[in-house]
């Protein structure tokens, strides 16, 4: 399994997240005018710098919660930042 060090996070728009469930939960978010809305791409990449896998992120830094997309529904967890999500993804410590 990947750990965090392994996974670039890279900073994207709300409109550019494909993952739904995650992108409902932004526009429910910024109905409610939550504005710590942070939305990653997750890439994982080889030894020679090629992209072996992406996955796409969530967090909500007004109540301390992320969701985590790749290639299904989201896994949510509570955590204090975007790094304790990928942390806590990566080591199969997600709760709910």
């Amino acid at each position: 399994m990947p750990t965090v060090n392994d996974w670039q996070m890279d900073t994207i728009n709300t409109e550019d997240l494909s993952a739904t469930d995650l992108r409902q939960e932004c526009e429910v978010a910024d109905a409610a005018g939550d504005t710590g809305i942070h939305c990653y791409e997750l890439i994982r990449l080889d030894m020679y710098g090629s992209v072996v896998a992406t996955a796409q992120m969530v967090y909500f830094a007004d109540y301390g919660r992320a969701g985590i997309a790749w290639g299904g529904d989201a896994q949510w967890t509570d955590c204090s930042s975007a790094e304790e999500a990928v942390r806590r993804w990566t080591e199969d410590d997600m709760s709910n």
